[in-house]
């Protein structure tokens, strides 16, 4: 199984200068998983700060954060 570049309890950095104005938001990997059926790993990630409060839980693919060059590691969870 291929190693996640993020584990559970990193802080990350999203920020998409293009779209958003160099706006940045953060969020927490809460659980890195994998489904019964399927051997890739996801990402279930908590969204921080009132406009992201609908976000909380969300799950993605961990090719999609791992491979994006919007998300930035602000503190490593232990």
């Amino acid at each position: 199984m291929k190693k996640t570049k993020y584990n559970q309890g990193d802080m990350l950095r999203y920020s998409n200068k293009i779209r958003e104005s160099g706006r940045t938001q953060l969020c927490v990997i809460t659980e890195v998983f994998t489904l019964p059926d399927d051997a890739s790993l996801f990402y279930r990630v908590m969204w921080l700060g009132d406009e992201t409060e609908s976000f909380d839980g969300m799950v993605y693919h961990s090719s999609h954060l791992d491979n994006s060059t919007m998300y930035s590691v602000v503190m490593r969870g232990q």
